[in-house]
């Protein structure tokens, strides 16, 4: 018996997170065996910092493209997601600038080091596939999204493994992971259409 189109997508997604959830609890014991927690300690903080900055920085923009009928109007409310986050990390990448040059014993400096001028770069990486789902779902591209979470999980995972085998423990290992996976997922998500920022969904 064919289950019915809505069951059939909250099925797809809940399958995603469960295999990207899975992955990522296989990958902790091996992880935290290789990084010590002084390194785990400035990831999540620049993780977190990341975090906030990429849910304000489109204004929740994102959150409106499954609403308006037209794929013009989605586009149109996509593109001004990506202005709003442009405009976002360059404010941000200015302010994290001038605080490391004028404040350099500040604690914020002194934890995180050259990883706070990463600050705008991280925003980006985590701020443009949080867009790029809504365009998805928009377009009920289910399976697209629930590959995009664990090809996520799974990257940031054998990143941070392979990097912590290779140079021990390091932020750039953990923080490396996380954009990656962000690019993963991204990749993912966009499929073929690179070209097509603008709308994510032109067949």
């Amino acid at each position: 018996m064919k289950l019915p189109v809505f069951a059939r997508n909250v099925a797809t997604l809940m399958t995603g997170g469960v295999i990207a959830n899975l992955l990522s609890l296989a990958a902790v014991p091996v992880i935290s065996r290789l990084f010590n927690p002084d390194d785990f300690g400035v990831a999540a903080l620049f993780v977190s910092i990341t975090m906030i900055f990429s849910t304000v920085a489109t204004l929740r923009y994102e959150h409106a493209i499954v609403l308006p009928e037209s794929r013009e109007e989605a586009a149109e409310i996509a593109t001004l997601a990506y202005f709003f986050l442009f405009i976002a990390s360059c404010l941000v990448s200015i302010i994290a600038v001038a605080w490391y040059v004028l404040l350099p014993d500040s604690s914020w400096v002194q934890t995180m080091g050259l990883w706070f001028l990463a600050l705008p770069v991280g925003t980006l990486f985590l701020a443009v596939p949080n867009i790029v789902v809504n365009l998805n779902t928009r377009e009920k591209r289910f399976r697209q999204i629930a590959e995009a979470d664990i090809s996520q999980v799974g990257v940031m995972s054998v990143v941070r493994i392979v990097s912590g085998f290779i140079w021990s423990s390091t932020v750039a290992g953990l923080v490396g992971g996380l954009l990656a996976g962000n690019v993963a997922r991204m990749y993912s998500l966009l499929g073929r259409r690179w070209g097509n920022l603008r709308n994510g969904f032109r067949k």
